[in-house]
C-alpha cells in the first residue's frame, strides 16, 4: 500500500524561505547593533575564522555523521555536540595563531590585516 506525498508549491516554498531569512537577518542584526566595527575585526572575528575550517569538515565533507557516535544522536543533542566539537576545535586553532604563528603579540596585523 503506497500513499501519495503531498508537496508544497514552489512560491510557498519560496516565501517561507525568504521570510525565515529575513526573521534571521532582522535577529542577527538586533544582536550586533550594540557592537562597534571594531569588534568584529579583532578577537570575535578571528575567532570565528579559526573555527570556519572545523565547520566546513564537519559539514560539508563529513555530512555532520563523524565522530561517529553523534551520527547516533538525535536534535537538538547532535546538533549541542557538533557546536562544542566546532568551538573545540576553534580553541586549538585560535591558539595556534595567537602563540604559535602570532608568538605571543596578541592579534597582530600578521594575522588579520584589517584595521584602518
Amino acid at each position: 500500500m503506497s500513499t501519495a506525498v503531498k508537496t508544497a508549491p514552489l512560491s510557498q516554498v519560496l516565501i517561507t524561505g525568504v521570510l525565515g531569512s529575513l526573521f534571521v537577518f532582522a535577529i542577527t542584526a538586533a544582536i550586533i547593533a550594540p557592537f562597534g566595527h571594531h569588534t568584529f575585526t579583532d578577537w570575535v572575528g578571528t575567532a570565528f575564522m579559526a573555527a570556519t575550517p572545523a565547520q566546513v569538515i564537519l559539514g560539508l565533507l563529513w555530512h555532520n555523521q563523524k565522530p561517529a557516535f553523534v551520527a547516533t544522536l538525535s536534535q537538538p543533542l547532535k546538533g549541542m555536540v557538533l557546536t562544542l566539537i566546532t568551538i573545540a576545535s576553534g580553541a586549538i586553532v585560535f591558539a595556534f595563531l595567537l602563540w604559535g604563528v602570532g608568538q605571543n603579540q596578541g592579534i597582530t596585523p600578521c594575522l588579520f590585516n584589517t584595521r584602518s
